[in-house]
């Protein structure tokens, strides 16, 4: 599953890490040399903090979406292997392991639980991303105050930014997840497994229900919110560019 996943994800960074080394302004470069910085002090005082800097939005973004990468998992382990008497598997995530309690083991209750914890996480995960982009905005914020804005009219575009980026993306993983189920249905839903001596298919009406994707809209705007308030009031605080 490892090998897999870096042979999926390292590519994409490669070529981020590539862009960003060859942004960097040379002027940094010959400042250093000119103060008498060797190789390692330019690498540790020049380098690593720009890319550190530029960086740091696409690693929360990929440590997210590790987080919820149910293709991998479930396509090659199922989550295992599984010890007798455990109900999550030695390679499961929380998404993998949600899915197994509320589908295959019927434990609406303890997947609910599981479902609220992975969304904080995506909620923590976009409200990171929004504090680094305060951070790159300040004087675009600056200037904005200085040109009449109030702080109300920050406050509410971070969270109209933060709703639309929670937004898309869950509506990015929410037509995802139904084409992939759609697509496995297409593959085995004609397969039938024996369970207890009752024959079931293995998908079933693979479908989602206008109200669940009401639920999942209102769900998506309220993390939205959540997670543009505290970058949001920080924007909000920001002082006019003089």
């Amino acid at each position: 599953v490892i090998v897999i996943n870096c042979w999926v994800g390292i590519p994409y960074t490669v070529m981020s890490v590539t862009g960003i080394l060859q942004n960097i302004p040379a002027e940094q470069y010959e400042a250093a040399r000119i103060d008498g910085a060797n190789a390692f002090q330019q690498f540790v005082n020049v380098t690593l903090p720009y890319m550190i800097f530029v960086m740091t939005p696409t690693l929360i973004g990929s440590f997210t979406g590790n987080i919820n990468n149910f293709n991998i998992i479930y396509l090659l382990t199922g989550g295992g292997p599984t010890y007798v008497g455990d109900s999550a598997g030695q390679t499961d995530l929380l998404v993998t392991w949600l899915y197994k309690l509320s589908v295959a083991q019927m434990k609406y209750n303890l997947g609910a639980v599981i479902g609220i914890f992975t969304l904080l996480s995506g909620i923590v995960g976009v409200s990171n991303i929004m504090l680094i982009t305060v951070k790159e905005r300040t004087r675009e914020f600056g200037i904005r105050k200085a040109l009449g804005a109030k702080p109300r009219q920050i406050l509410w575009l971070i969270i109209i930014e933060s709703v639309a980026i929670t937004t898309l993306f869950g509506y990015i993983g929410m037509v995802a997840g139904i084409g992939v189920t759609e697509w496995m249905d297409s593959l085995f839903g004609n397969q039938a497994i024996e369970t207890g001596g009752v024959s079931q298919t293995v998908f079933s009406d693979p479908t989602v229900d206008i109200s669940i994707a009401i639920q999942a809209t209102l769900t998506l705007v309220v993390a939205g919110t959540l997670a543009g308030l505290f970058p949001a009031r920080k924007a909000a605080h920001i002082r006019p560019v003089e």
